[in-house]
């Protein structure tokens, strides 16, 4: 006997992969009203055979009535073979349908299920076996970026960072503790032109300055990563007509996007609370992506960057980082990014170095995003149990 996974199709990639990540099915079909969107068809379709070794069928069907609804899928069922209904989400009428069958078609073997998505949890099962799959099963976020339409063009640039890895650990810590007490003119610093390079073997940078006011930023800065052991000299110097800041970079110091790029402290501090919570399935910073799915390499190219990805059971959490006060544009911008390219599961965050005021808190309640703000006051720990208040442990 084989069993089937009878799903109706629905727009959020979540509802129709649950079964799958829970349970061992010889195959699946997706009933829907409508044509799916043919890319993200061919997403969920890839995933499923790649993960599952399975090909997923898709039967359109008519919409007029419950009977109608009920007799077309009984057209694909034989009386040998188990139908596993999910009526997680997708439709109502498939519901009811399904209950149909059920009453009126009792020579077939059917079971009825639903999960609660949101907690990962079974929540109805008229058959006792529940067919749990032995290993853990989830979408990557390239694969969920994938399955709502766009497509993710790179993570980190293309590096790889362990954050078990004590030197890198120390090295966020530390750059995360020089510049938060200084986050306008850490922002200000690293809008600076710069150059870099290597003279006996010693990494040196150049950033110019050539507006009024640069050089009291620069000298804050400055006085910050020296006092923190993150360069070890610095000076003013004359290069042709204009005045820069030149610096030694501490051989610690190795993590060029920390000092290159002035966001990159609070997404790799975020990310690091993330990973020692141990409540995520994968920490990414840095994810880079196609806004409709079709990379072609020209500049105008509809492109955006999330900060800080998370998976948490099966559900992605977006996360935007700022080194300033949190606003009402912020919470919009990471709120829209999360629904369009994380489904309707996603969790929107917002973490800000400086506190919000009053009305933007109030704002971020009625969006549901999620907002942590003042994080300079907190340590890692106290950042990370901050995490886990919204995503406790599994």
């Amino acid at each position: 006997m084989k069993t089937y996974l009878m799903e109706f199709y629905d727009k959020d990639y979540l509802e129709n992969l649950i079964s799958l990540f829970h349970r061992d099915y010889d195959g699946v079909y997706f009933f829907h009203f409508e044509d799916p969107h043919p890319r993200k068809r061919q997403h969920l379709i890839e995933f499923i055979k790649e993960h599952y070794q399975l090909e997923a069928q898709f039967v359109k069907i008519d919409d007029n009535s419950v009977a109608l609804i009920a007799s077309q899928i009984i057209e694909i069922m034989n009386k040998e073979d188990l139908y596993d209904f999910d009526i997680t989400g997708g439709s109502e009428l498939f519901s009811v349908a399904t209950g149909y069958i059920i009453g009126k078609y009792r020579s077939y073997k059917t079971m009825v299920h639903q999960y609660d998505v949101e907690t990962d949890t079974l929540i109805y099962n008229n058959n006792e076996d529940v067919y749990l799959r032995k290993e853990d099963s989830t979408a990557t976020i390239e694969e969920i970026i994938a399955m709502n339409g766009g497509k993710v063009i790179s993570i980190s640039n293309g590096i790889i960072y362990n954050y078990l890895n004590n030197e890198l650990r120390n090295e966020i810590l530390r750059v995360w503790n020089a510049i938060k007490v200084i986050p306008y003119e850490w922002n200000k610093f690293c809008s600076l032109p710069f150059v870099s390079y290597e003279d006996n073997g010693k990494t040196i940078y150049q950033r110019k300055c050539s507006k009024q006011g640069d050089e009291k930023i620069v000298g804050r800065v400055m006085d910050r990563l020296t006092r923190l052991k993150i360069i070890v000299d610095w000076q003013y110097k004359m290069i042709g007509v204009n005045r820069y800041c030149v610096y030694e970079m501490n051989s610690i110091s190795r993590t060029r996007d920390l000092y290159e790029k002035s966001g990159s402290a609070l997404e790799m501090y975020t990310c690091l609370a993330a990973f020692d919570s141990c409540n995520f399935k994968d920490c990414q910073t840095g994810v880079l992506i196609d806004l409709n799915g079709i990379i072609t390499n020209i500049p105008a190219d509809p492109r955006n960057e999330i900060d800080v990805v998370l998976i948490y059971n099966h559900t992605p959490i977006f996360i935007s980082c700022k080194n300033t006060q949190p606003t009402k544009e912020f919470l919009y911008e990471i709120k829209v990014m999360a629904q369009q390219y994380g489904g309707k599961y996603a969790k929107a965050v917002l973490v800000t170095i400086a506190k919000a005021i009053e009305p933007v808190r109030q704002r971020a309640l009625e969006m549901d995003v999620i907002l942590l703000d003042g994080v300079y006051q907190h340590t890692l720990t106290q950042f990370k149990e901050e995490l886990i208040k919204y995503f406790p442990y599994l």
